[in-house]
């Protein structure tokens, strides 16, 4: 164990350093736009992290979900606990209910634009290919929309 702070596991050189751990909770938002646009409501938002050196490791639980802004437009999910590292891309768990996806399957991946803090998910045909879920693929109408997940990425 350092003074400075950090454990060695194994040797003792910087590769094998552990300098980082932190757990805590975070405000999960649903947006229409990678920057500015039109942030949705979401009544039950339950987002913890847990980062250990550059890997973080997300849980959220969003439901009770009502859009807003350019319906039509690809679903964010912003301000996460820690920006994406760049050229990063990862991949997770995720659990939908009253969610369209028009008979794709739902994959959540994080947004690998260099240094940001957005997720989106991604719908993928039987062919393998994909495109985004918009935010008219949430079923406003029930009041029950919910997105969990578990995603991972490093910074």
């Amino acid at each position: 164990i350092l003074s400075s702070g950090g454990i060695y596991l194994g040797t003792n050189n910087n590769v094998n350093l552990l300098n980082y751990y932190e757990e805590g909770t975070w405000t999960a938002q649903i947006w229409d736009a990678i920057t500015g646009g039109t942030q949705s409501t979401i009544v039950n938002n339950v987002s913890r992290y847990t980062r250990v050196g550059r890997l973080v490791t997300l849980q959220a639980s969003l439901s009770n979900i009502t859009i807003a802004g350019t319906t039509t437009n690809t679903m964010y999910i912003r301000n996460l606990p820690f920006s994406i590292g760049s050229n990063q891309m990862s991949a997770g768990a995720a659990n939908f209910y009253q969610v369209d996806f028009g008979g794709q399957n739902g994959i959540l991946w994080a947004n690998a634009a260099a240094n940001t803090g957005i997720l989106r998910v991604l719908k993928q045909n039987s062919a393998g290919a994909g495109s985004t879920l918009k935010l008219n693929n949430i079923d406003n109408t029930s009041g029950y929309a919910e997105i969990s997940f578990t995603i991972q990425y490093t910074t």
